[in-house]
């Protein structure tokens, strides 16, 4: 008799355990629940910010602001290319290009900033395809794909207002690009109205 008591409270005590942890797990599983709903487990707020390429083509800094996005883009192929079209897209639509043509030495590198972008505001995060069209001294087109994900900055500016200001001031604007990589000269015309 006193070994059915004996498994009787015990098996009142596995009860009382599982139904103690069971509403705990519970409770979890719902504020999680409320978390999702309301956004707070959003993956894109957790990704560092990246700018990747297929091998051929790296993409060595950039920045995304409300209206542009800037790509310094370097040549890996061991001759020179002419890159023919730069284009931002999101899930397949084409949200800004530039297709000015940029012939590129082996391993130059150059700032391209393509306008009319519309990244979002300030402080958002940003995700979007990069597709670059190139091709090589046979003629044969390529394209290159890759991604851009980055919080919008709130001056997209990959150049340094001291130096765009310093060579304009020294009239030295004519050698950013020998020193900083073609286009630098460019941009500091566009981000800064200087060495226009």
């Amino acid at each position: 008799m006193s070994l059915g008591k004996s498994k009787g409270r015990k098996a009142q005590a596995a009860m009382e355990f599982l139904m103690t942890h069971g509403w705990a797990a519970l409770v979890i599983l719902l504020a999680l629940a409320a978390l999702v709903y309301i956004g707070g487990f959003r993956p894109e707020r957790f990704l560092t910010d990246i700018c990747s390429l297929q091998a051929g083509i790296s993409c060595n800094d950039f920045i995304v602001g409300s209206s542009s996005i800037s790509v310094l883009l370097q040549n890996n192929w061991g001759n020179r290319i002419t890159i023919t079209n730069v284009e931002i897209k999101q899930k397949g639509v084409l949200l800004c290009s530039n297709t000015d043509a940029l012939v590129l030495q082996h391993k130059d590198q150059s700032l391209i900033t393509v306008d009319g972008c519309a990244s979002g505001n300030a402080g958002a995060k940003f995700k979007a395809e990069l597709e670059v069209t190139y091709a090589l001294d046979t003629g044969v087109t390529h394209l290159l794909r890759g991604d851009i994900i980055a919080k919008v900055s709130p001056s997209a500016s990959l150049t340094s207002l001291a130096t765009c200001q310093n060579a304009q001031d020294d009239d030295l604007c004519g050698g950013l690009d020998l020193v900083y990589g073609a286009g630098y000269q460019a941009g500091c015309c566009t981000e800064h109205v200087l060495c226009c």
